[in-house]
């Protein structure tokens, strides 16, 4: 059976059971998870930019942070408007940044440019001074959007990474 056969026999049951019990159809149709076990997004209402755009960071050798991006199935990530920041502490700045090549697509805001539909990973390289701390600070800024071409505003986290040694 194909996957659109399968969409569409669900969208009948799911609709058949609409108005039976206490919840309204909208109410029934996002108790349900999506194939991916995520629950669709309140009606007429997009995620929030945490949900949207998972990132989460850890330590890599002496003075390496890996960053690992999820955009939310049907969102995307501008690879141009992704940026990083030490917020803490003193003695710790950035040397690189390594990013991946992003697929080219035709935006309506920026016209054609690399946006990273999938899971990607970023490595940033530190130039960390002889006996800062081992706990970094790193403030990740992105902006992304949804295949409907709704987009967000920039947005902003700052993750904690421990490293196990000292430069």
């Amino acid at each position: 059976m194909s996957k659109a056969t399968n969409s569409i026999g669900l969208l009948l049951l799911l609709l058949g059971l609409c108005g039976y019990g206490e919840q309204t159809c909208a109410q029934q149709v996002t108790a349900f998870p999506n194939f991916d076990g995520r629950t669709p997004v309140e009606e007429g209402g997009s995620p929030p930019p945490e949900q949207a755009f998972g990132v989460t960071a850890s330590a890599s050798g002496e003075n390496k942070i890996i960053i690992q991006f999820t955009p939310y199935p049907g969102f995307y990530i501008y690879r141009h408007r992704i940026s990083f920041d030490i917020a803490k502490p003193d003695g710790v700045s950035i040397a690189n940044i390594e990013l991946p090549a992003g697929e080219l697509k035709n935006d309506p805001t920026f016209g054609d440019t690399e946006v990273f539909m999938k899971p990607f990973a970023a490595t940033v390289t530190l130039q960390r001074e002889s006996g800062s701390s081992k706990n970094i600070k790193l403030q990740t800024t992105l902006t992304g959007s949804n295949k409907l071409g709704e987009r967000y505003p920039p947005f902003s986290k700052t993750v904690n990474v421990v490293f196990t040694t000292q430069p």
